[in-house]
This record gives C-alpha cells, sequence and structure tokens, in this order.
C-alpha cells in the first residue's frame, strides 16, 4: 500500500511505512524526525497520529501551492 507525499507540491508515492518522500522527509526539522521515529516505533508517549498532523502543517507551511 501507498499514498501520496504530504508536500502540496510533491506528486511522489510513498509506502505506508513512511511518513514522505526522502527529500520532503529531511527538510522536516531532525527534532520532529526524531519524535515522529519515536512515536512509531512505540519508545515514546507522544500521540504518532499528532505528529505526523504536525509535520504535514510543517510541509504545507513551507511548501505552499
Amino acid at each position: 500500500m501507498s499514498h501520496k507525499c504530504p508536500a502540496p507540491t510533491c506528486s511522489a508515492t510513498v509506502p505506508t511505512s513512511q511518513l514522505a518522500c526522502r527529500g520532503h522527509w529531511y527538510a522536516l526539522p531532525a527534532e520532529l524526525r526524531s519524535r515522529i521515529w519515536a512515536a512509531y516505533k512505540g519508545q515514546s508517549d507522544e500521540d504518532h497520529s499528532a505528529l505526523v498532523a504536525e509535520a504535514s502543517d510543517y510541509l504545507h507551511e513551507r511548501y505552499p501551492t
């Protein structure tokens, strides 16, 4: 299964196990990537879906349509 990269200017399709394409994943702040990864692996009490929404918001702000 796959989904579209959440960056509004990107048409890449990525596996469901990945949040975004490589370029847009690394465009996220390192601190946010670390928090997402820890929540994804179950090593954090933070809500993974809330962090995904935060990352999507960041990408929409940084790459407006």
